[in-house]
């Protein structure tokens, strides 16, 4: 359902934008030519970015295999409007969830990334092991002297000259959204 807003819970004021919201519940009253529309999901929607659970409900109802269980949304990491990394896995081993998020030429996270104005999105698999999901995060750079901090629970890694500037990324963002 797609409405014309003015304002969403004193947040957001953009006359004449269009956005995509799912409703909860709804309830509507009659006045003139206009429906006041009440109890929708305000909170995926913060100063005019989609927060991550809109991000996660986006991801539903584009991919099929999500929506059903199949492919499972691990954890979401963003930077409204510039970039979003999100780890999936897949309870059915005949099921790439990489893929099935991707689509057909991309089609599916094209049209994720149409809602989210051009935002860029990293799709990766999810691995439980912490080494895994550090290489997985920060490729195509290759981690080294790989040591990891159960207490405060954090990894500390090198990585090659060749390989800093992709694992670090643009202005710290991959840094960022992979910690």
């Amino acid at each position: 359902m797609a409405v014309n807003l003015t304002e969403i819970n004193d947040r957001v004021q953009e006359s004449s934008t269009w956005v995509k919201l799912l409703q909860q519940e709804i309830s509507r009253v009659i006045i003139g030519q206009e429906y006041l529309i009440d109890r929708l999901i305000i909170s995926l929607i913060a100063n005019g970015h989609v927060l991550l659970e809109g991000v996660r409900r986006l991801f539903e109802l584009e991919v099929t295999e999500i929506a059903d269980g199949t492919v499972t949304i691990e954890t979401i990491s963003r930077e409204p409007g510039y970039r979003t990394k999100i780890a999936v896995n897949s309870n059915d081993s005949k099921v790439d969830p990489v893929g099935a998020c991707v689509g057909a030429r991309g089609a599916r996270v094209k049209s994720i990334v149409r809602e989210l104005s051009g935002e860029k999105i990293d799709i990766i698999r999810y691995h439980s092991d912490p080494i895994r999901m550090l290489e997985e995060a920060i490729k195509p750079a290759i981690p080294k002297n790989i040591k990891i901090d159960e207490v405060t629970r954090r990894i500390f890694f090198e990585v090659s000259e060749e390989d800093l500037s992709v694992a670090i990324g643009r202005r710290g963002q991959n840094a960022r959204l992979t910690s």
